[in-house]
């Protein structure tokens, strides 16, 4: 016999599946938050070290928007046989997930403020880095939550709706090309999935693929070169510029006739604050603030000598793996 679907659809609940969910409005404020702390990252930073952060920063913010308006788009699910059960199924579950989104977007939104606050008094990084391990504990027990309030809700049940989705479903990856939908929500539990058999569903997948894969290999490819490569942090002089590259970060040429001052130090000045770039124990690499000045940064660790080029706009910090190299560059520059 061939096998055949039945599925309820509660009118009542299709118009009124969002009635929970929070409003847009709460983006409001977030977006506001952001807006001013990336205007106050361009005064204090400059357009050069800021545009990278500013740019992640509304990526990030768009995607929590993306991400509300597709918990909105989302269908209702009919789990029971009991209309005001499922209403209040899909209530808490639009709820929860738009609630985290507006959250999340708040968290996103004061990040440039931090930024800012953080080139004056170092220690509100600390207070950001609670409020983030905080949100994360949050998150964690309202998925929880959300769960045990689900089963407990079905529990009550012994007879569901259950639709003919189980061939779809492999390895933990919906694929229904007859299914319209692009984000489809998880068979159990609250959790979205993506929806593979849309050409949309293999663009987004694959692009997220080869991202991850990109970023992974890249970090990890740096992060090589810097540890075991022959000519990691380098510099070259010639009578016109300088120019300086390091794995993972981008070249710097600095004129001649910019340079105001060459200056060579024991070690990097205590309080260097990272705006973005690597910094470990053993390198630090990129754009960071260093003596209330921007400053681009290509210096191996605990070397002993350390090159400050400073102009009108920014300092450069250069320190090879061989404090030789460092002060041959020196010498060429005085």
């Amino acid at each position: 016999m061939p096998a055949t679907t039945e599925k309820v659809v509660d009118t009542q609940l299709v118009l009124t599946k969002n009635r929970r969910l929070l409003s847009l409005n709460w983006f409001g404020g977030s977006g506001s938050l952001l807006l001013i702390g990336l205007v106050s990252n361009y005064f204090t930073l400059g357009w050069a070290t800021s545009w990278p952060l500013m740019l992640a920063l509304l990526l990030c913010w768009g995607l929590f928007l993306l991400l509300y308006w597709v918990v909105a788009a989302l269908p209702v699910r009919a789990l029971t046989t009991q209309p005001e059960h499922d209403r209040a199924l899909n209530d808490a579950y639009r709820q929860n997930w738009s609630r985290q989104m507006v959250i999340g977007s708040y968290m996103l939104g004061v990040l440039p403020l931090v930024v800012t606050l953080t080139t004056i008094t170092f220690s509100i990084i600390y207070v950001y880095l609670v409020l983030v391990i905080i949100f994360c504990v949050y998150l964690v027990y309202d998925l929880i939550r959300e769960r045990n309030f689900e089963d407990r809700l079905l529990g009550e049940f012994a007879l569901k709706t259950t639709t003919d989705e189980d061939r779809f479903w492999r390895y933990a990856m919906y694929n229904n090309p007859s299914d319209r939908r692009l984000f489809v929500p998880d068979r159990v539990g609250t959790n979205i999935s993506l929806n593979l058999g849309r050409p949309a569903g293999k663009i987004i997948g694959g692009v997220t693929l080869v991202l991850v894969l990109g970023l992974l290999f890249g970090v990890v490819g740096n992060l090589l070169a810097l540890d075991f490569g022959g000519g990691g942090i380098r510099a070259s002089a010639t009578t016109e510029q300088v120019t300086l590259k390091a794995p993972g970060t981008a070249t710097s040429q600095i004129k001649r006739q910019q340079i105001k001052q060459v200056r060579l130090l024991q070690q990097l000045p205590v309080g260097a604050v990272r705006m973005n770039g690597i910094g470990t124990t053993h390198f630090a690499l990129g754009n960071f603030r260093v003596e209330k000045r921007a400053a681009k940064l290509y210096v191996a660790q605990d070397t002993g000598a350390v090159l400050l080029i400073r102009t009108k706009q920014r300092d450069y910090y250069f320190a090879a793996k061989q404090p030789q190299e460092t002060r041959r560059l020196y010498r060429a520059l005085q």
